[in-house]
């Protein structure tokens, strides 16, 4: 891939659902001007951070990204750690998007939007179609993805061509007051935002991640990401700006489908609002398909190198896909989904994309540091001042890493750090089963993985 191929995968893979429910998303959680800061920081601090992907990716130009670099920079057992994150945030994305989906789909099935019961059914249902989707075969879920991707364009430009109409700028000072109350200050409510619009962002990683496949990754991959997120940033603030002006904060937070229902505001129709609906659920279906392609690639090659079970690359006799590596996956996802029904389809999926957010976070930390470790040559004495100024802007994204995680929230940090201690049984089966696979040093595979 040259640097627009580069370009349209980040931005083709950082658009999903997110930005389709942005608007409510922001408004439930945080105030117009928080949300506006909290989109400036976030987009700086995945810049910051893509350097330091950019930075590694010159060194090792493979495919595979994180866990390449954290099995040079700090061994097996870290590798381990950030390839099983993230791959609990690949089902957990996935059920995120699901839940998203039938959200729009409610615009047509009011009942889902109250019915929790009937609300899960049908995501399992369509969870597990994208399952058996991939397991026939890359082609046939490639094909839907670029069909999805195209569609994609479509609910954006109407939404602003619409909703622009009944634009008022009296809309951008309300606040909702579940959210400043008592004289609480709205900058209160920046965290919230930020882990919010953090999740907007991902997948820009995936660049770096396809380094293997990419023509002059010296440069392309980091002017092909930073120029990706600047794009995506434009569009995601071009749409809150306009739905911030549409709505008042109040109104926009008790949404569950904002794009359907606030074109049904502008115009007075249910028309526009269906139209609208049917493009961004096949828009956030094909996303989802296209992200648990990815995860069960990633799990089926962690399964061949023996750092998760063999039974994870496990082919399918017929249409030779992984097969185990994308029933675990939809096994997990659908636990995930179930265990969090009853907080009704916003609440679920607020949740869902808060622990997806923290899980690759944890995977972004891991990278800055083999940054610092790999790529920064002190020479000499070591001071604390002279650490500081030569790893500046790793140290810098770190301090960001860590802020946007305590913006998801105690509740997700805790189903993080329980998903870490499940696969430490895990590991220590690896380490004795397969001991040829699990070394003290991430040195020597590295080496091996770049000769």
């Amino acid at each position: 891939m040259g640097l627009l191929g580069v370009i349209a995968m980040g931005v083709g893979n950082t658009i999903g659902s997110g930005l389709f429910f942005i608007p409510q998303n922001l408004a439930a959680a945080s105030t117009p001007l928080a949300s506006l800061i909290a989109f400036v920081v976030s987009a700086f601090g995945c810049i910051i951070v893509a350097f330091s992907f950019a930075n590694l990716s010159q060194k090792m130009p493979l495919s595979g990204g994180t866990i390449v670099y954290v099995k040079k920079a700090e061994g097996s057992f870290a590798a381990f750690l950030v390839g099983w994150y993230n791959w609990f945030a690949g089902p957990s994305s996935i059920a995120g998007l699901v839940v998203g989906m039938v959200a729009y789909l409610g615009v047509f099935f009011p009942v889902l939007l109250v019915n929790n019961v009937a609300a899960l059914i049908v995501c399992l249902i369509l969870y597990w179609f994208i399952v058996l989707i991939n397991i026939r075969g890359v082609k046939s879920a490639s094909a839907f993805n670029i069909i999805t991707t195209v569609v994609k364009v479509i609910p954006i430009i109407l939404f602003v061509l619409i909703a622009a109409t009944k634009f008022d700028f009296a809309n951008l000072t309300t606040v909702n007051p579940a959210m400043v109350q008592d004289g609480a200050s709205q900058f209160a409510t920046i965290p919230a935002g930020l882990a919010v619009t953090m999740w907007c962002f991902m997948g820009f990683d995936t660049i770096a991640q396809s380094a293997g496949v990419v023509k002059d990754p010296e440069k392309n991959i980091k002017r092909g990401t930073i120029l990706s997120i600047l794009f995506v940033t434009i569009v995601y603030v071009l749409v809150i700006f306009i739905a911030y002006g549409v709505m008042d904060q109040e109104m926009l937070a008790g949404t569950s489908a904002p794009f359907s229902e606030i074109l049904q505001y502008c115009t007075g129709s249910n028309v526009w609002s269906y139209v609208m609906s049917i493009f961004i659920m096949f828009s956030i279906y094909g996303c989802a398909s296209g992200t648990l392609l990815a995860a069960a690639q990633f799990s089926y090659g962690m399964g061949e190198q023996k750092i998760f079970p063999p039974i994870f690359a496990k082919l399918h006799p017929k249409y030779n896909t992984p097969i185990t590596a994308l029933i675990i996956e939809g096994i997990f996802g659908s636990l995930l989904i179930i265990a969090n029904y009853t907080k009704g389809l916003a609440g679920a999926y607020l949740f869902i994309i808060l622990v997806s957010t923290m899980s690759t976070i944890i995977c972004f930390i891991a990278t800055v540091l083999s940054d610092i470790m790999l790529l920064r040559d002190m020479g000499g004495k070591v001071t604390p001042w002279r650490y500081i100024k030569k790893c500046a802007l790793p140290l810098l994204a770190f301090v960001y890493l860590l802020y946007a995680i305590y913006g998801t929230g105690y509740e997700s940090v805790m189903w993080g750090f329980l998903f870490l201690l499940l696969g430490l049984p895990v590991y220590a089966y690896m380490r004795y089963k397969y001991p040829q696979s699990i070394v003290k040093s991430g040195e020597a595979a590295a080496d091996e993985d770049v000769h």
